[in-house]
Parts: C-alpha cells; structure tokens; sequence
C-alpha cells in the first residue's frame, strides 16, 4: 500500500507525459498542463501572500507567514523533485506547450526561493 501512495502519482504522470511526446495532438497534456499551471497559481499565492504580509507588523505578519507556510507544505505533497520538474518542462516544451513549460520552470524556480524565507520567518 505504501508503494501505491509513493509511485501513483509518477506513474500516471510518466503515462502522460509519455502519451504526449508520442501523440503530439494528444488529449493527454490537458492534465498535465493543468497540474502545472495549478502549480504555479499555488505558488503565486504563496508570493503576493508574503508581499501582502511585509506590509504587516508584529503577530499578524507572524500569523501570515504561518499560514503560507502550511499552505507550501501542501503543495509540496507532489513527490516530484526540482530534476523531475525540469524533465516534465522539457517534454511539454517539445510537444509544443511552450508557456505551460515555462510556467512550470517559474513555479519551480519560486519554489526554490521562497522555501528557506519561509522556513526563516516562521522559525
């Protein structure tokens, strides 16, 4: 069972992406484009959230974080790495969904930044 909960999601995700670089007309980059945009909308809410909570002062800027905190601990649930995301951003570029694959490389690269702010202030 816990295999099942660790490699569904690579599984179905490495099943579409293969149907996509095969079948460039495919159905089959509908999902995956729509996980990587709700990815990156994710991880803009985390941004303007922590923009908005530099304008606050004392325990409501530490409330905030808090809360974008738990929210980017959600969006990490995905067990993909930042390689994996690459890949997945190289396979949408080639079968022509150049914006989602730059969106992906955008949320991932804010992924990167944002995390040990985070960690910090919440600390």
């Amino acid at each position: 069972m816990q295999l099942l909960k660790t490699w569904w999601f690579t599984a179905v995700l490495g099943t579409l992406l293969t149907l996509v670089s095969v079948y460039h007309g495919s159905f089959a980059g509908y999902p995956v484009a729509a996980l990587m945009w709700a990815d990156f909308i994710a991880w803009m809410l985390v941004s303007f959230g922590g923009l908005y909570a530099c304008t606050l002062t004392g325990g409501d800027r530490k409330q905030v974080f808090a809360w974008l905190m738990r929210f980017a601990r959600l969006t990490e649930r995905v067990p993909l790495r930042w390689y994996h995301r690459v890949f997945i951003a190289g396979v949408m570029w080639g079968a022509g969904w150049k914006l989602t694959a730059l969106v992906s490389l955008l949320a991932g690269f804010q992924r990167g930044m944002l995390r040990p702010e985070l960690e910090r202030v919440t600390a």
